[in-house]
């Protein structure tokens, strides 16, 4: 009986030990050989093991390499036929390890989790390395955040992935290798990606969205990228970054393939709303979308293109360009150099060879050193000590009102310098008050300051009365002139080219459609140029900048164009239309724009 008793206590322990559903649980450890180190890593030989991968989420500092190729296509129809694989990692526990792929392959994956956000052979990495491995596969399917390597990645670094997929079909955030890249930084290196990429919105070849700093070098993708239609909003939408909210550095890298979405669609990026550096970087295929589209990139901000093309045609509405859609006016520029645009580009309002709209170049307000020597010794006054406070004697028993200049910041930006802390105290008995001028006083929430810091040193508080939102705190510089600007430079457009057809309505140019704040220099156009108003051989409007008050200029560029036609006004061989602040190369010196006189111009009136 007793021997009976150890027997069953022995084939208990044996079934406790068996997976459930053949799928390792955390927390179980390693069945193979290696102990997780550097120099001694777990060795995987087969998709059980790959499958024991999941067994040390949350950990970091722990290695697997591949010893084999492993052909996962059998061990999915044994275990979960109807889903596929279940992804390694989850928000709350992320794979934080080291896979060193060894050259080998990982085949046969397919995952079918059209509800399950953070899809792909990672679920959700944080610091992870992923490198030396080929993966391939047929459809993976999931809901936000999917990608065929990782869904979302908090922090990761990529290199020598091959990876090759029938389709990847997600929602929001679908890439061909990362659906979401959040926060700590990524990096992809020497990887290539196949195969078709369609989401809602925010989809790329590479990556959908990216919130994370992040850097490709020496990568491509080959893919067909697009929008499920009546998904979603269909926007932001490239054949690398669907959506970059944070610094982006891609060098040598390519897209070949078409891509198609709604508003901000790009052959390399969607929309990037921060830094963004591609250097010899390159698409092929067409690009369509609604608004603000580009063969390279449809909406930016801050963007330099060096050594970077795009051969392909490219459709859209308003702001459509062979290279960028539409350059937001901001406080950035956008510099294009020795790059080009070959095939048709059709839009509507303006549309460019290589860039459609290209919008002004603000200045931005800063604090300068004065207020900066100053900060070390910041004074917080209180409403009851305003009539008290006295600093180099600049309130000192004085009766009269100080009033400190701080246009334009915010208080919620430690960047730009609080100046003011205050909210609703309900007292009338303040004597700091925040004014639009030195007699109008600002009203409003207290979420923003624009105007002046008004300090009343005269004991009395009912002089400059406005609602019941008073500042409780005030930050009082050591003098009052802090209010300074800086200037990040013009737009700037050079060495570059387009060859090929545009169409559109109002503002067309060879080089851009519309353009403020640039310096447009030593440019080539070869090609027919047609629309309704302000068109142009090399720019269809030079509008007139905002923010900026030097010149803008056009100079040595050539238009070799055989058509330039608009059908009711303002066309011109180099320009359509010219506002006042634009500065156009001197007939005769070298700075001269020329084009060829035999270019038909057709038009009410020829400008230049």
């Amino acid at each position: 009986m007793r021997n009976l008793s150890k027997i069953w206590m022995l084939l208990l322990a044996f079934v406790l030990c068996i997976p459930l559903n053949g799928v390792a649980q955390t927390g179980q450890g390693w069945s193979g050989s290696g102990s997780g180190t550097e120099s001694d890593p777990y060795r995987i030989l087969d998709a059980s093991d790959l499958d024991q991968v999941r067994n040390f989420l949350g950990q970091s500092g722990v290695y697997f390499k591949l010893m084999d190729d492993i052909d996962i296509a059998s061990w999915i129809r044994d275990n979960n036929p109807t889903e596929g694989w279940l992804p390694i990692g989850i928000s709350s526990s992320p794979f934080q390890g080291v896979l060193d792929g060894n050259g080998k392959t990982i085949s046969g994956l397919m995952i079918n989790r059209g509800e399950t956000d953070n899809v792909g052979l990672f679920g959700c990495v944080s610091g992870a390395t992923l490198k030396n491995f080929t993966l391939n596969g047929t459809t993976i399917v999931g809901g936000n955040a999917t990608g065929a390597l990782i869904g979302k990645a908090n922090g990761a670094t990529i290199s020598g992935l091959d990876v090759t997929f029938t389709s990847v079909t997600g929602r929001n955030c679908t890439g061909g290798l990362i659906g979401h890249g959040d926060s700590k930084a990524v990096s992809i290196t020497s990887c290539k990606q196949s195969g078709n990429v369609q989401g809602a919105q925010t989809v790329g070849g590479i990556i959908g969205y990216s919130t994370s700093n992040l850097t490709i070098k020496s990568t491509s993708s080959q893919s067909t990228v697009e929008i499920i239609e009546g998904l979603g909003a269909g926007t932001s939408v490239g054949g690398l970054i669907g959506y970059s909210k944070s610094t982006v550095s891609a060098t040598t890298c390519n897209h070949y393939g078409n891509v198609s979405g709604g508003d901000g669609t790009g052959g390399l990026i969607g929309r990037a709303t921060s830094t963004v550096s591609f250097t010899t970087c390159n698409n092929e295929g067409n690009v369509s979308g609604g608004k603000y589209v580009g063969g390279a990139i449809g909406l930016c901000d801050k963007v330099t293109l060096t050594k970077c093309s795009h051969v392909g045609n490219v459709n859209g509405n308003q702001s459509v360009g062979g290279l960028i859609g539409h350059k937001a006016e901001s406080t950035k520029r956008l510099i294009i150099d020795n790059s080009f645009a070959l095939g048709d580009i059709t839009g509507e309002g303006n549309t460019g060879g290589l860039v459609g709209c290209m919008l002004a170049v603000n200045t931005q307000h800063y604090l300068n050193s004065n207020y900066t020597n100053a900060v070390n010794s910041i004074k917080y006054v209180t409403i009851e000590d305003t009539y008290k406070y006295s600093l180099n004697s600049q309130l000192n028993n004085t009766k009269e009102n100080k009033y400190y200049n701080i246009l334009g910041i915010d208080r919620y930006r430690s960047d730009q310098g609080i100046m003011v802390y205050g909210y609703k105290c309900g007292s009338s008995s303040s004597n700091v008050k925040v004014a639009k001028s030195t007699t109008s006083l600002l009203e409003g929430d207290n979420s923003s300051i624009a105007g002046y810091i008004v300090i009343k040193n005269d004991g009395k508080s009912n002089s400059y009365e406005f609602g019941t939102s008073y500042y409780k705190h005030i930050v009082i510089p050591d003098n009052t002139n802090f209010h300074s600007y800086t200037f990040d430079g013009k737009n700037q457009i050079s060495n570059s080219y387009f060859n090929g057809k545009l169409v559109g309505t109002d503002n067309v140019g060879g080089i851009v459609g519309i353009a403020q704040t640039a310096d447009i220099t030593k440019n080539y156009v070869s090609a027919s140029v047609s629309g309704k108003t302000n068109v142009g051989g090399i720019a269809g409007k030079l509008d007139i900048g905002t923010s900026y008050s030097g010149n803008s200029t056009i100079t040595s560029n050539i238009a070799i164009n055989t058509i330039i036609n608009a059908s009711a006004f303002d066309a011109g061989r180099i320009y359509g239309s010219i506002g006042s602040d634009w500065t156009v190369g001197s007939l005769g010196s070298a700075e001269t724009n020329k084009a060829v006189l035999s270019t038909e111009v057709s038009t009410r009136f020829a400008i230049y």
